[in-house]
């Protein structure tokens, strides 16, 4: 009897560590899947506005050059972010990014999503 008790104690607690691991696993990677797609979206706006940013009265060699650069990667950082966004619209990382975009012509956003964000920043692009 003694040994069969032994045997329950054992499984009980091997299985509430089994569980908590798997249960803290899932966590931690959908934490660091949001953390990558977070980041991918932050690191494509930041290549958009390099070339959004730069004023187009510069030599037609460099004009032709920013415009290319703001065909390249605006279109996938307005994706990215809005995939982004769209998943976690209360990542505060995202914010003056989303804002930046929208300022520059390369996302829409709401009247209220723009107020709410703009509440919510300390110096947002356009607010």
């Amino acid at each position: 009897m003694k040994l069969f008790s032994r045997f329950n104690n054992f499984v009980f607690w091997a299985s509430m560590l089994i569980s908590s691991a798997a249960f803290s696993g899932e966590k931690i990677h959908s934490n660091s899947n949001e953390k990558a797609i977070v980041k991918n979206a932050i690191l494509a706006a930041e290549a958009c506005y390099h070339w959004s940013g730069e004023v187009g009265d510069q030599t037609p060699e460099r004009n032709n050059e920013i415009e290319a650069g703001v065909k390249a990667d605006c279109p996938p950082a307005q994706k990215l972010m809005e995939e982004a966004f769209s998943k976690f619209p209360n990542n505060k990382e995202l914010y003056e990014h989303v804002l930046y975009l929208h300022d520059s012509g390369h996302m829409n956003l709401t009247v209220v999503e723009k107020k709410r964000l703009c509440t919510l920043v300390v110096s947002g692009a356009g607010c």
